[in-house]
């Protein structure tokens, strides 16, 4: 009876989980559609509001890794891509991840200091931006897609390399 009631557990688990990926991922298609907008806009390209690329500056990685208990499997994709972008500054999220590494310019912290308060990724990440010292800014991170599908994907977030989408109406101003 232990054992059944433990499996009804970790089925709603698992439920929780996976109605939590999909909630992110339809935020992400939204957060990509507006990211669009914003990149292909015509008033701003005129203006010349949109930030460019430096490129003699560096790269910024961001690594996502997971605190939680037997994550070594999960984390070792992610410390073996962080041990070879050498050179590259990075962003560590997940304290596990980071024992794992021996790599410098490095700004690590748990993900619970993430989660409540994630001002200071967002200033480096400003201050990289604003002052012209990225040349690209990438997230690393094992993608959830099912539950025996999850794939160590990177992500450039910086320069924005998107393709217009024709239900998109570019000639809005924002």
């Amino acid at each position: 009876n232990i054992v059944r009631v433990m499996d009804f557990h970790a089925l709603a688990r698992i439920d929780k989980a996976k109605s939590s990926a999909e909630k992110a991922n339809e935020t992400e298609k939204i957060l990509e559609r507006v990211i669009r907008l914003v990149h292909y806009n015509k008033n701003l390209n005129i203006d010349k509001r949109l930030m460019f690329a430096n490129n003699a500056g560096v790269n910024l990685n961001i690594y996502l890794g997971s605190d939680l208990s037997f994550c070594g499997d999960f984390n070792s994709s992610i410390a073996n891509e962080i041990n070879k972008d050498q050179g590259d500054h990075k962003i560590i999220v997940g304290q596990k991840v980071l024992k794992m590494t021996n790599s410098e310019n490095v700004l690590a912290m748990s993900k619970e200091d993430f989660y409540r308060d994630s001002t200071r990724i967002s200033q480096v990440i400003e201050d990289y931006l604003v002052n012209r010292k990225a040349k690209s800014i990438n997230i690393i991170l094992n993608r959830y897609y099912s539950i025996d599908d999850i794939r160590l994907e990177r992500m450039q977030l910086f320069p924005v390399a998107m393709e217009k989408n024709k239900d998109d109406n570019y000639d809005l101003d924002l």
